[in-house]
């Protein structure tokens, strides 16, 4: 990057908050004449800007899978959260259910495994 004098990836931001990049943030620290873009996206909340954050992360070629293991097991009740939803298919069934109840039977592990 300080070779080419620029920083290929966009930055990402949501509400003007890094959400990803903090890599490529310090080196622009050390090199602040480097050339470099923001990406600002648009999301609904903070666990919806993460969520996309770190899907988008794992999804790397370059990432080694301890690294997207150690990442996703960071985020679990994301990933529970979201098999339970795809479960729901649109049914309500959280209205009267014990949030202790709720991940009843699911194997965050295979959860993780797919996801990595």
């Amino acid at each position: 990057m300080v070779a080419d004098g620029e920083i290929l990836h966009p930055l990402v931001s949501w509400n003007g908050t890094l959400i990803f990049g903090y890599p490529y943030l310090e080196i622009l620290k050390r090199h602040p004449d480097l050339t470099y873009h923001i990406k600002e996206m648009a999301f609904d909340n903070w666990q919806e800007a993460l969520s996309w954050a770190v899907e988008y992360y794992i999804s790397l070629p370059e990432i080694t899978l301890a690294r997207k293991i150690l990442v996703a097991i960071q985020c679990e009740e994301y990933w529970l959260l979201k098999d339970e939803a795809k479960k729901a298919q649109g049914k309500r069934n959280d209205l009267s259910s014990d949030s202790n109840d709720k991940f009843e039977g699911t194997v965050v592990n295979a959860i993780l495994a797919r996801k990595s």
